[in-house]
């Protein structure tokens, strides 16, 4: 059992795969500075047991003009919750 071995489109992310079999791994990790748009730093996708990867789609990380605070995150995006 076999994922494909797909041509990873990433933006400001390193990219590292540890093969195509079952349970391998792709790990997208943003530069130093960027994340996510959840604020996260990495992703990674799994190739599962019906020989697809979990994450398909491009992985773009943004630079932030400061550090992620989810505090910060949650009042700009209006998840603040008293």
């Amino acid at each position: 059992m076999e994922c494909d071995d797909i041509e990873a489109n990433s933006e400001n992310v390193t990219v590292t795969k540890n093969g195509l079999a079952y349970l391998s791994t792709i790990v997208y990790t943003c530069f130093e500075g960027h994340y996510y748009d959840d604020g996260a730093s990495e992703r990674v996708s799994v190739c599962n047991g019906t020989e697809q990867w979990t994450i398909t789609e491009d992985q773009l990380c943004s630079r932030e003009s400061f550090p992620f605070n989810r505090l910060s995150y949650e009042l700009h995006f209006g998840r603040m919750y008293v």
